[in-house]
């Protein structure tokens, strides 16, 4: 950690393009860096920020062309946040709320422009429901933010479920499987997990969100023969956040007219492409249906009614009991924690890191 000075603003800085996952203290830094001004903005001190998959895909080369710019070297992480407000002139942000962030720099502070403070689809106060709900506000970064819309919107714009189908979920012990998971058993749906941890297993099985569960990583039954064993009628709906071996073995199980529902490929972020040619066939005599997605295209349509059925379950249905936290504490410790995202086998549900606030 750099030294503090009365401007210190610690800041989670791009150093260096990764060869595979990023090296914490090499391509990922902690450099302090000015506090912002708000210039007739609004500025907030960042009490937790979220650390999503996506943003490996950002620490990359410019010259590979993807779906949003790759961030420049020098520049910091950007990630969504939630904060408390102090400094403004706005009536709709005033000091001492408490906001959510789409995006923003993952720092202590940040500054909210003047063009984005009466922005409501880029800052959202959020300390009135987080009274009314009596929740972690942390949860705004997860089943009630980003990832929750994610999974939410992917499953009903593409998924199509039905009562009585089958669905699968891969990484299912993140956010986005268990919000796709608590819909799916909600609509009528049988539901079938993965996971790559005897840990994560036992976690979704005490969800009551999960008819099945199974360990990838088990190396006494690969995930075809596991996928057999446990959806012995076939799977209707793929909701893929890994790809590779579980997209092969969900594909030998799709029923005819079976969907896909492409939303993250985090076992690929490392490595190069691979050849797909085995996939074409099934697809064919399948006929299957893959459709990618990117949240931003679905936001507009899904937020309102996605917001309006989440916050109903966390009233009602204890969502928020059975969608763990996991906090890591200090922005020193955001670049291991990164990394552990795609390692670790004890990480469930959304993975935070809190900075401290100027009391603690």
């Amino acid at each position: 950690m750099p030294p503090r000075t009365d401007n210190s603003n610690q800041t989670l800085i791009f150093r260096s393009i990764p060869q595979g996952l990023p090296i914490p203290g090499k391509d990922l830094v902690v450099e302090d860096r000015p506090i912002p001004t708000e210039d007739g903005g609004v500025l907030v001190r960042i009490n937790l920020a979220s650390l999503d998959p996506h943003i490996r895909g950002q620490l990359r080369d410019p010259s590979i062309s993807t779906y949003e710019p790759a961030l420049p070297v020098g520049e910091p992480i950007s990630s969504s946040v939630v904060g408390t407000v102090l400094k403004s002139q706005s009536a709709r942000l005033p000091v001492g709320e408490t906001v959510w962030i789409m995006r923003a720099p993952l720092a202590e502070y940040v500054a909210i422009p003047t063009s984005h403070v009466e922005n409501d689809r880029m800052v959202v106060p959020i300390g009135g429901l987080v009274q009314k709900l009596g929740i972690d506000p942390g949860h705004w970064l997860g089943i009630l933010g980003i990832p929750g819309l994610t999974g939410f919107a992917g499953l009903y714009e593409y998924g199509r479920p039905r009562s009585g189908e089958t669905v699968y979920i891969s990484s299912a012990a993140g956010t986005v499987g268990l919000v796709v998971a608590f819909c799916c058993k909600r609509d009528g749906l049988r539901v079938i997990g993965s996971v790559g941890s005897q840990e994560k297993v036992d976690f979704l099985r005490m969800t009551g969100l999960f008819d099945n569960v199974f360990n990838y990583r088990d190396n006494s039954e690969s995930c075809t023969a596991a996928l057999r064993r446990l959806a012995p009628q076939g799977i209707d709906i793929y909701f893929a956040n890994v790809g590779g071996l579980q997209l092969q073995a969900a594909v030998d199980r799709m029923n005819v007219h079976g969907r896909v529902v492409l939303c993250n490929a985090i076992d690929e972020y490392h490595h190069s492409a691979k050849s797909l040619t085995w996939l074409w066939q099934p697809v064919i005599y399948k006929r299957l249906t893959f459709s990618g997605f990117l949240v931003t295209d679905l936001a507009r349509k899904y937020f309102p009614s996605f917001q309006e059925r989440m916050i109903e379950a966390v009233q009602h249905d204890a969502l928020a009991d059975m969608a763990p936290i996991h906090v890591v504490a200090g922005i020193e410790n955001a670049a291991q924690a990164f990394v552990d995202l795609f390692q670790s086998r004890k990480i469930m549900g959304k993975l935070l890191v809190r900075l401290p606030t100027d009391s603690s």
